[in-house]
């Protein structure tokens, strides 16, 4: 262990702890943005029937829950998608 890294702990042991917990947050979040937007993760941002000015399902014609536009919903329709 770094005699800094030592001293850090000793000085701010919830400073370091918050920043290390800060960056991996971000990171993840990071991650999740990337998965969405390249449609490995399905969520209503990435859905055909979700109009992103409005915010709401055209679908349903109201927005959806905080829960399914962050986790997707079974009438999630892929916008590249041919159906036929």
């Amino acid at each position: 262990m770094s005699t800094k890294f030592r001293d850090g702990l000793r000085e701010a042991p919830n400073e370091l702890f918050n920043t290390a917990v800060d960056e991996f947050r971000s990171s993840v979040i990071g991650a999740f943005r990337v998965a969405i937007e390249n449609g490995a993760q399905r969520s209503c941002i990435n859905c055909a029937n979700f109009d992103e000015p409005t915010e709401q399902c055209r679908k349903y014609k109201q927005r959806p829950p905080a829960r399914v536009i962050a986790l997707g919903c079974p009438e999630y329709e892929d916008e590249d998608v041919i159906p036929f």
